[in-house]
């Protein structure tokens, strides 16, 4: 409690690594809390990264939903991530996710797990190296390569391009969430709004597009801004590939081309891709 007053007074952010949720860390010294101003929230990041594992018959849209909607108190009071130097010191997200190294299915879902993280209400989280998409295990006695920037630069202007909706949009900054759950397609979908702005996000955690599916847009005029599955994205781990050995599901994953083109009464959306809106 002393320490948590001595830092209220210089302006600086105090977040506990406790894990544990225990609302009583962000509360108040006067309402006897320990005055912390947030908390890693433990529960987000593990049910996140074990939806992510599962294959995609086994991955259920309520596990995320509940992630995206759990309470520590409201507002800032808990930080949300999808990987820290707990678990990368082992294996780097989209090594964990999908089992082996230089995968596009392992990279394609770490990208939608940060989009979760920056959408989720909370303080975003991201790890070293996480907008490389680094594959080898972190270690605190190597720094970051920069070098290595033009090898990963359409996984890098994603994650620039995640954080910089996330701090100038409005309807990130609080207000009213609604998040769905299509359990037999495996979307989600997380509509955020307020006064000053609103967002709505439809996920496919599928490894097979969607063709002509009738997405629930609430009522305004929207723009798309983000794609994850969009060229400018592209890394050579990322591009769609139809490899076998990235199959959890066993199942012939081939793209039909009469998919490749959208209909009027629905949305087409790409395998393992995250398509993100502004009104």
């Amino acid at each position: 409690k002393e320490l948590s007053a001595a830092v209220s007074q210089t302006g600086k952010i105090l977040i506990a690594e406790d894990l544990q949720g225990n609302i009583s860390l962000t509360e108040p010294l006067e309402a006897n809390g320990l005055g912390f101003h947030s908390q890693w929230d433990g529960s987000f990041h593990w049910k996140v990264l074990n939806s992510l594992k599962r294959s995609d018959e086994g991955r259920r849209m309520s596990d995320l939903k509940d992630a995206i909607l759990a309470d520590l108190g409201g507002g800032l009071r808990r930080t949300v991530y999808v990987e820290s130097h707990d678990e990368a010191g082992r294996f780097r997200l989209a090594v964990a996710i999908s089992g082996r190294r230089d995968s596009w299915v392992g990279t394609r879902l770490a990208a939608m797990g940060t989009a979760l993280v920056m959408l989720s209400p909370g303080i975003p989280m991201l790890f070293q190296g996480q907008e490389f998409a680094l594959q080898d295990p972190f270690s605190a006695h190597h720094p970051m390569d920069w070098l290595k920037k033009p090898t990963h630069e359409g996984t890098l202007k994603l994650h620039r391009d995640l954080i910089g909706l996330r701090t100038t949009n409005e309807g990130l900054f609080g207000g009213d969430i609604n998040v769905s759950a299509d359990e037999e397609n495996k979307v989600l979908t997380i509509h955020r709004s307020s006064a000053g702005g609103s967002v709505f996000a439809i996920f496919n955690f599928r490894r097979q597009a969607l063709a002509n599916y009738p997405a629930d847009f609430p009522d305004s005029e929207w723009k798309l801004v983000i794609n994850t599955a969009d060229a400018q994205y592209y890394n050579s781990a990322t591009v769609f590939q139809n490899d076998d050995r990235d199959s959890k599901d066993n199942k012939d994953t081939k793209l039909d081309s009469k998919l490749l083109q959208a209909d009027a009464q629905g949305m087409f959306l790409h395998p393992y891709s995250c398509m993100i809106y502004t009104g």
